[in-house]
């Protein structure tokens, strides 16, 4: 370390070993600062439906909590599980009721609900809807819930400000269903599985326009006999 004559090394090693202090601690403020709180404002949620078909919910936020959003918002009683989504500041469920009716709770604050099949006119659910959340072209999160009819058919809801529906088994050309959908997101891609009447896993995906395979056939794989579940994995790069 070069010294400027008339300074007392001592002086220097003091100043030097204060400004190591000072940056280490605005470092440290810095870190602090910019690191989010992984309990700051964060729930452990469970939904189900309960013996007389009430969507009972159970969250855990450092204590135990309890409501009944079917209750609270006077929506009709479940006949399957609910299914859940999130989005920034908000909680969905969706669920089949009683009378095939795909419902729809949420809180933001405050509960609401509305009844899906009836905004856009279309057929009741027979089995569990399945929820997806996909960005569109305006950044903002689009809401979209897939379900089968009586028919097979797989319908497909999905709100970005307004309804809209289409119905992807025929948009693809592809075999009804006998058994319920699982989504999946990859990038700007939506993808829906499913088990076809031939017990064969279907898959349809939508990339600006639809196609569809069937993987079980594509890996010499045995037909299915229940539901599919879907995984997007992304390996780490280390």
């Amino acid at each position: 370390m070069l010294v400027p004559k008339g300074i007392p090394m001592i002086k220097v090693r003091e100043f030097a070993k204060r400004s190591v202090l000072t940056i280490f601690l605005l470092s440290l403020i810095v870190i602090l600062w910019c690191t989010p709180d992984a309990t700051a404002q964060s729930s452990q949620h469970v939904f189900y439906r309960g013996p007389d078909g009430a969507i009972d919910h159970i969250w855990w936020d450092g204590a135990f909590h309890r409501d009944q959003w079917t209750s609270a918002v006077h929506a009709p009683l479940a006949a399957d599980h609910p299914v859940t989504m999130m989005v920034p500041d908000q909680q969905h469920v969706f669920y089949r009721a009683t009378t095939g009716m795909v419902e729809h709770i949420w809180w933001d604050g405050s509960l609401h609900h509305e009844e899906w099949n009836s905004a856009v006119g279309t057929p009741v659910a027979v089995g569990t809807p399945a929820t997806m959340v996909a960005p569109t072209p305006n950044f903002s999160d689009a809401q979209h819930v897939f379900y089968r009819d009586a028919t097979g058919v797989v319908e497909h809801i999905w709100w970005d400000g307004s309804f809209h529906h289409d119905q992807w088994t025929s948009a693809a050309g592809a075999p009804v269903a006998v058994g319920d959908p699982a989504t999946m997101v990859v990038s700007n891609q939506e993808h829906i599985f499913y088990r076809g009447n031939s017990g064969a896993i279907e898959h349809i995906w939508w990339d600006g326009s639809f196609h569809h395979d069937q993987w079980t056939s594509a890996a010499g794989a045995p037909v299915a006999t229940g539901k599919p579940a879907a995984m997007y994995f992304v390996p780490l790069i280390h």
